[in-house]
């Protein structure tokens, strides 16, 4: 009998234990199976979890920015996007992926400045739009190379 109240009570605490892990990273493992999410800076846990090393470093061209992630299940690609409110200028946004070494593509499937890069197989796109006073940057990239 006091074999099977310690069984018991180990396996009591083994399910107690389980449980705090996953209320302790429940949002981890919400991100994991998320299609989308828009979220800011600020918002830590998604920008660590999101957000691709490149627009971490983008050049913030506005104080009113925020950040975007979709998984489109279709075409099988995950998009990782900056939208810049308050700003149309691309002029600085150009530079900084030129330095990275990023080159523009004789064609874009959209009206946008497409670049790639030798080094991934990420495909870089931005525009800007005067009627909405807002600048855009879009990494696709193929879910065959996995999450950024």
């Amino acid at each position: 009998m006091k074999k099977w109240k310690a069984t018991c009570l180990v396996l009591l605490t083994i399910v107690g234990l389980i449980g705090i892990i996953l209320i302790w990273n429940w949002k981890q493992l919400e991100m994991g199976f998320a299609t989308s999410a828009d979220y800011h800076e600020q918002d830590a846990k998604e920008y660590n979890y999101y957000t691709p090393d490149l627009l971490k470093r983008m050049p913030r061209i506005s104080n009113n920015y925020k950040f975007e992630y979709h998984y489109v299940d279709a075409q099988e690609f995950y998009v990782y996007s900056l939208a810049f409110g308050d700003t149309t200028d691309t002029r600085k946004i150009r530079e900084f992926l030129l330095a990275e070494g990023y080159s523009p593509q004789p064609s874009c499937p959209t009206e946008a400045e497409c670049l790639a890069s030798p080094r991934n197989k990420d495909e870089v796109s931005f525009y800007s739009s005067s009627h909405l006073n807002m600048v855009k940057i879009n990494i696709v990239r193929s879910a065959k190379h996995g999450r950024i």
